[in-house]
């Protein structure tokens, strides 16, 4: 929904890979777009900054992404947690994640921006796609695009050189409806999965 009601503001935009339907601001949407400061709000909170009405399809596809890898984890649950704490972290603030129980495991963590944008956090570069200690930890700062980041780990019983391949592809590209089609093409048996949702703020 328009935060205005005005749903010819959404004339022309078409669906990606989700379908969606536009709604009344009182017809309980999944989120609401503002069209004057361009913020995105679900449940209260801003999912992403800065995003006109022909990015909007990017971020249903997001939303519709995170639906299916909380799903996912609920069946086979990988401990991910966020370090101080879960609150909203300004431009340039300190965060570590970590992720439980993945040695001598294949591990993936990836991002999903409020915006649909696809980050590939591990592996990158000469980093080991099999992780030798037990426990995973990483330090970033918080950046654009700001909103709320959905962080995705994945922990495979093996090397997955298809699903890492695939998963480069992905990087920094709206593409996050991708991410569960690769999954479920590519996971093997004994993956598990988990996620935190990462709030950011300029």
């Amino acid at each position: 929904a328009a935060l205005d009601g005005k749903a010819a503001r959404f004339a022309g935009i078409a669906p990606l890979d989700s379908p969606f339907d536009i709604v009344l601001p009182n017809q309980q949407p999944d989120f609401v777009w503002d069209p004057t400061s361009r913020d995105v709000i679900a449940s209260g909170d801003v999912i992403a900054h800065d995003i006109d009405a022909s990015d909007l399809p990017a971020v249903v596809d997001r939303m519709a992404t995170v639906r299916s890898i909380k799903m996912m984890a609920s069946q086979a649950p990988l401990t991910v947690r966020l370090l101080p704490d879960s609150k909203v972290h300004n431009r340039n603030s300190r965060v570590e994640l970590t992720v439980d129980d993945v040695q001598d495991r294949a591990l993936f963590v990836i991002n999903i921006a409020g915006d649909g944008t696809v980050q590939t956090l591990y592996p990158v570069g000469k980093d080991l796609p099999v992780y030798d200690r037990a426990q995973f930890r990483m330090t970033f700062a918080a950046r654009e695009p700001f909103g709320a980041d959905q962080v995705i780990a994945i922990s495979g019983p093996q090397q997955n050189a298809g699903l890492e391949a695939a998963l480069k592809r992905l990087n920094e590209r709206r593409a996050s409806a991708q991410l569960v089609k690769l999954l479920t093409q590519f996971a093997a048996s004994g993956t598990r999965y988990g996620s935190v949702t990462l709030f950011t703020a300029p």
